[in-house]
């Protein structure tokens, strides 16, 4: 399944599902690479100074990642049940369908028709 990014969702991606209607937002977890990139100071200093600036911020970047990791854990889960739900309707449903009789099919099927007019006709 790939990942598209999303414009109206920073730092998200969003998962084409099922539910085509309802896409899937799941937190984009930053590589361990940028996430040194961000703690490091930019400019020149010596190797004591961007050591103890990598110590003063990189906790707080590795709990805020953890917790991205958390919620991307949730959506995932959420999305695995919801996705067994829908298949586990429809296999019921299907199974109805096998235990009706061909009357009762017909009967079933054209209550879900939509009847269509003619957009040219005169009403």
């Amino acid at each position: 399944m790939a990942l598209r990014p999303s414009s109206t969702l920073l730092g998200r991606a969003l998962l084409p599902s099922p539910f085509c209607h309802q896409p899937v937002a799941v937190p984009v977890v930053p590589s361990l690479r940028h996430l040194l990139q961000e703690a490091q100071p930019h400019g020149e200093g010596s190797r004591e100074e961007v050591v103890a600036a990598l110590l003063e911020k990189l906790p707080a970047h590795c709990d805020r990642v953890k917790k991205e990791m958390l919620h991307a854990g949730y959506a995932s889960r959420y999305y695995r049940s919801r996705y067994g739900r829908g298949l586990e309707t429809r296999r019921k449903q299907l199974q109805q369908l096998l235990a009706m009789s061909d009357d009762e099919v017909r009967l079933w099927a054209q209550s879900r028709c939509v009847p269509v007019r003619d957009p040219l006709a005169p009403q």
